[in-house]
């Protein structure tokens, strides 16, 4: 009787338990006399009260042991202190039923973002590359990676002419003064250095400072350009009206004498040619000066062979165009024009800046634009790119006290930075003229307080002004830029730097490896574009008779109760889709997933089919 009244009273405490978790809240509230919903709430307060007062109870326990444990712990330690017994840690980790109770725990197992981390590992796994493409990206990423490394330095290569027919010319004087410093020019960007000077006796033809000639012949300035693949010339000067009077005129042994020993000099040393730089010659002089170099180049051509190269410098100012370009040009292969010393005018000195570069192409003073244009227009706008324009590495520097201007040096660019610009000038001042483009610096003392103050003013070119004309001679489309001198900016690198960023470009050849997966990349696209144009086509006309017939019923009838015909129809079509999808990328990094779908897709529309086809066997 007792085991019955407790299986009865189990089975309807748990029907009361069902109901109270199934029935919604508002389900107590029904009704005025609901006995089920009175019983209800009064088991779901008792069970709360209990509940209550079983937590209270453990929080107290939990509370006396913890305080107990303090306790123990304290002493413990007091009798460690004393030498007594060790001290016993208590461990602060909660428990595991501790963690099962926690709200955060709980919070973090039932997250949503939790539990699809798994479908979200498992889209991008499927959406991972095969073996094969990975192979390929590792192959090209250590490609790239190899051409990453490669120092662009390796392949910088002059800029070329207009027309792209050469590379630029970036030409440079060696002054045989400044000794061994040859050793330290950046031979990669200059293709045209020049050893100045064989100052020639006007006399007898010979040179006047041997010692430099046999410093030439015995040192290695040439092999050590030449082992960087620059052409090396011999700089042969003359300079004043008298000299090249005594020279040119009625002198034919001194001019012999100078061939010969010209020839010698290329034999013995396997220089690449000469650079003729005579100034002061006057229109008097005109015809025998060209004659002169005719001749020389003559005897120098069938020594040393058509590699032999031939230059000549031109001055910035020659009213009386006694440097005939146009006479000149079939005997000289380039002219280098001296776009510097426009202070020393025909008629005098002038204070004025070395190379100015008027801003208003319009403006009267004579500049760097317009002894180019004379130039040009002299040798003919089809050959600019024979010219050359000589800038200024160095300063001029003049005092003016009152009216008088007076020129007291030349400076390097080198002297410039270091003496004045970094020098202990307090009150100096550094502006840009941008009328003239060029930089000039100013500094005023009172040498005497019954005097007036002197004034001293630098004009020099530094980057800005250099960069202006450097980019002047690129659109006059000239075939080179020159350099006076090599050596000037030592201690500094900026100079080099912009001669290098408007002069130079890198090209670096391709890598053997990558040209191949071009092509092969190449000629599988349009292998792909061929096949893609033919299905494109078939498509369209397939679409368009397709669309046609169906005009007709007894064709509709007799396509669509094959079951073939639209399994292909569904088929083609949809590898029409893939297809265009794939070319266009819609599918990129999903197309596994898309093939799947499309299986189970044409699978479920086949169960489709047949089921209808199947009921519609089942009609009478």
């Amino acid at each position: 009787m007792y085991k019955k009244s407790l299986k009865l009273t189990t089975f309807f405490a748990g029907l009361l338990f069902l109901a109270f978790m199934v029935l919604p809240d508002n389900t107590y509230a029904q009704g005025t006399g609901g006995v089920l919903g009175v019983t209800s709430r009064k088991i779901v307060q008792k069970a709360k009260t209990k509940t209550r007062s079983k937590i209270r109870k453990k929080i107290s326990g939990v509370k006396s042991t913890a305080k107990n444990r303090v306790k123990g712990s304290k002493k413990a330690l007091g009798r460690s202190m004393k030498g007594g017994g060790g001290y016993t840690y208590v461990s602060s980790e909660p428990t595991l039923d501790q963690l099962i109770e926690d709200p955060e725990a709980k919070s973090e197992i039932s997250d949503r973002n939790n539990k699809q981390r798994f479908v979200k590992l498992f889209g991008e796994w499927w959406a991972m590359p095969s073996d094969s493409e990975l192979k390929y990206r590792e192959r090209l990423k250590a490609i790239k990676d190899s051409l990453s490394r490669i120092d662009s330095a390796q392949f910088r290569v002059p800029r070329r002419v207009y027309d792209d027919s050469r590379p630029m010319v970036i030409f440079g004087w060696h002054q045989h003064w400044m000794g061994d410093l040859y050793k330290g020019y950046d031979y990669s960007l200059l293709n045209v250095v020049s050893y100045y000077s064989y100052d020639i006796d006007p006399e007898y033809g010979g040179a006047t400072n041997p010692e430099v000639v046999q410093d030439f012949v015995a040192g290695d300035f040439v092999t050590t350009a030449q082992e960087s693949g620059t052409d090396v010339l011999l700089s042969i000067s003359l300079h004043g009206e008298e000299n090249i009077g005594t020279f040119l005129n009625q002198n034919p042994l001194a001019q012999r004498l100078l061939i010969d020993s010209l020839v010698y000099l290329l034999d013995t040393t396997k220089a690449n040619g000469i650079e003729i730089n005579f100034e002061g010659v006057t229109d008097a002089y005109k015809d025998d000066f060209i004659k002169f170099v005719q001749v020389l180049s003559h005897n120098l051509v069938a020594a040393r062979g058509d590699t032999c190269f031939i230059m000549m410098s031109v001055p910035a100012y020659d009213p009386d165009n006694v440097y005939d370009l146009a006479r000149l040009e079939k005997f000289v292969d380039m002219f280098i024009i001296m776009g510097y010393n426009f202070h020393e005018s025909p008629n005098g000195l002038y204070k004025m800046p070395v190379a100015p570069l008027n801003y208003n192409a319009m403006a009267g003073e004579y500049d760097l634009r317009k002894a180019v244009d004379k130039y040009v227009a002299n040798i003919g706008p089809l050959h600019t790119d024979r010219l050359i324009l000589a800038l200024p590495y160095f300063a001029t520097k003049w005092e003016t006290q009152g009216s008088d201007d007076v020129l007291i040096d030349y400076l390097t660019y080198s002297d410039v930075q270091f003496d004045y610009i970094m020098g202990d000038y307090p009150e100096s001042t550094t502006e840009f003229d941008s009328s003239l483009t060029t930089h000039v610096w100013r500094y005023k003392q009172q040498t005497d307080s019954t005097a007036l103050p002197v004034e001293t003013t630098i004009y020099y070119d530094d980057v800005k002004s250099l960069r202006k004309k450097y980019q002047f001679l690129i659109g006059s489309r000239l075939g080179g830029v020159g350099l006076w001198a090599l050596g000037y900016d030592s201690g500094f690198n900026d100079l080099n730097e912009t001669l290098i960023d408007e002069f130079t470009t890198v090209e670096i050849p391709e890598n053997e490896q990558l040209v191949l997966l071009k092509k092969a990349s190449s000629t599988s696209q349009r292998s792909g574009t061929y096949a893609l144009t033919i299905l494109f086509y078939m498509s369209i006309f397939m679409a368009c008779g397709f669309c046609m017939a169906l005009f007709n019923v007894k064709t509709r009838q007799a396509l669509f109760t094959n079951g073939r015909f639209r399994l292909f129809y569904l088929g083609f079509f949809t590898l029409l889709i893939l297809i265009l999808g794939g070319y266009l990328g819609l599918f990129e990094g999903t197309t596994s997933t898309l093939m799947i779908g499309v299986v189970v897709g044409s699978v479920l529309s086949w169960l489709g089919l047949r089921f209808i086809n199947n009921q519609q066997a089942k009609q009478p």
